[in-house]
């Protein structure tokens, strides 16, 4: 039916034997080690009975924003990302006057090679599929251009998923100023024909949070455990195809000679049959 999300499974062989180490691997590190909820702890020096109990209430602040904007429920997926794709990413962001935090999908952050290329690019793009409707209440002043504005395409093909709802590529981008007093840093948020927000960007970092697997020699971007494991992969799925094809083969046979009265109907598996 329109407007129902399908499983990806089409055109999966489902009489291949496979072992799939690499997800088991995937799949037990996130539920050893992103199980842990780790917080932020304010702790004194010397300091006096106010001052301990200022840091004893800032620990339990920074513990209920922790719960409040959901960090230990984005945190597993982004662990699980870093593990797949090499690279995790948790945005914090202002909603209103609250803190959140979201898993952003690595696909969806733009990088230029040649300034990452140490690892530490200045311009970073974020580009996602938002509805028409979200934007223009986030944007109402830009209502009519966003009327205007081309429907997103579909980033799937296939042909079962279809779109309920309009979408609009948004981007987002970040320019970090190139000294303290510099005031080149650009924050902006815009779409194909609009420019929704634009203001001046004073923090020397981006608003993400990134977990690597493993850093690269070269690049921004890390690498994952899928990568590490791919050789192992490869030589299980090659053992397996083998004792697949010999099992194939190795089918017992019995020898019957020509002209006896035993019937083929008695060489069966029944338990306890009787033959006369």
């Amino acid at each position: 039916p329109a407007g129902i999300s399908r499983p990806l499974n089409a055109g999966v062989d489902r009489r291949r034997v496979t072992l799939n180490v690499i997800k088991s691997m995937c799949d037990t590190v996130s539920a050893k080690i992103a199980k842990q909820r780790p917080k932020a702890t304010f702790l004194t020096s010397g300091g006096d009975w106010a001052q301990q109990r200022k840091a004893e209430l800032l620990d339990k602040f920074c513990q209920g924003q922790f719960y409040e904007s959901g960090i230990y429920e984005e945190a597993p997926k982004v662990f699980l990302d870093a593990t797949v794709f090499g690279t995790g990413c948790m945005k914090i962001f202002l909603s209103g006057n609250d803190i959140s935090c979201e898993r952003v999908f690595p696909d969806e952050i733009i990088v230029d090679v040649n300034e990452s290329r140490y690892g530490s690019p200045r311009s970073l793009f974020q580009t996602k599929l938002i509805a028409r409707d979200v934007v223009k209440g986030m944007f109402p002043e830009h209502k009519k251009k966003l009327d205007m504005t081309d429907e997103a395409e579909n980033y799937d093909s296939v042909k079962y998923q279809t779109r309920v709802e309009e979408q609009i590529e948004v981007v987002e981008a970040w320019h970090l100023p190139s000294s303290p007093d510099s005031g080149d840093g650009k924050h902006i948020i815009s779409c194909k024909n609009v420019t929704l927000l634009e203001e001046e960007w004073k923090h020397d970092y981006f608003p993400f949070v990134w977990l690597k697997w493993s850093d690269r020699l070269l690049g921004f971007w890390g690498k994952g455990l899928c990568e590490d494991l791919i050789g192992i992969q490869l030589e299980i799925n090659k053992l397996l195809q083998n004792i697949q094809e010999q099992m194939h083969l190795a089918k017992p046979k019995v020898m019957l000679e020509t002209g006896s009265k035993v019937s083929e109907a008695h060489l069966n598996n029944e338990t306890w049959g009787i033959i006369e």
